[in-house]
Formats: C-alpha cells, sequence, structure tokens
C-alpha cells in the first residue's frame, strides 16, 4: 500500500508541472519562482523516498528513477537546467541521499527527453 501512496504522490507532483506550462503569470520572476517550487517538490519527494522505512530498496530505486525522470524531462531551457542542477546538487552534496549512478541516470533521461 505504501509504494501506491508515493506513486500517487508522484502522480500529483507530475500534474502540478503539467499544470505549469499552460499557467499565466503576471511577470516573469512570478513563472521562475512556480518553476522553481514545482520542482523543488521533486527534490522533496526523493528525500521522503529515500528516508522512508516503509519501502524496500527496489521499490525507493523504482520511485527514485520514476522522479529523477520526471525532472529531466521538465528541463528544457537553461533556466530549467539551473533549478534541476541546484536539486541534484542538494540531493547528492548537502542530503547525501542519491549517489553518482543516479546522476547519471537524470543526465541520461535529460539527454533522451528533448528528441521524443
Amino acid at each position: 500500500m505504501a509504494m501506491e501512496n508515493y506513486k500517487n504522490e508522484l502522480d500529483r507532483i507530475r500534474a502540478i508541472i503539467e499544470n505549469f506550462y499552460v499557467a499565466k503569470f503576471a511577470c516573469k520572476e512570478e513563472e521562475y519562482e512556480a518553476n522553481k517550487n514545482n520542482k523543488e517538490q521533486i527534490g522533496k519527494f526523493i528525500f521522503r523516498i529515500k528516508q522512508a522505512n516503509d519501502l524496500l530498496e527496489p521499490e525507493q530505486q523504482d520511485l527514485m528513477n520514476g522522479a529523477l525522470e520526471l525532472l529531466a524531462r521538465n528541463t528544457g531551457d537553461a533556466e530549467d537546467g539551473e533549478i534541476a542542477e541546484q536539486i541534484i546538487d542538494n540531493l547528492f552534496y548537502d542530503l547525501k541521499i542519491i549517489d553518482q549512478n543516479d546522476i547519471d541516470r537524470f543526465y541520461q533521461y535529460n539527454a533522451t527527453g528533448r528528441w521524443e
């Protein structure tokens, strides 16, 4: 049941990000903050699943892969790249909850996502 709850949470974050792309903003700063806040939810989600004691390690990895893919597929321009890099750096350097394989996976998703 826990896995299903986390999948639902990831779907909720996905919907928020999809809605961002059709929303109208009063100014560029407001748009940037909304974009950053939405994508930071992915980082918070990864943190929660890595701390979860109700998931098996393969379940954690599956959810993390889904979250990294969501972030990568929604990283297109330089501003998105800056936001994603801040999130990845925080998870790797500060929180130490992702490893180099996760970073490589993010960049693999990012490179292939642009051409689909």
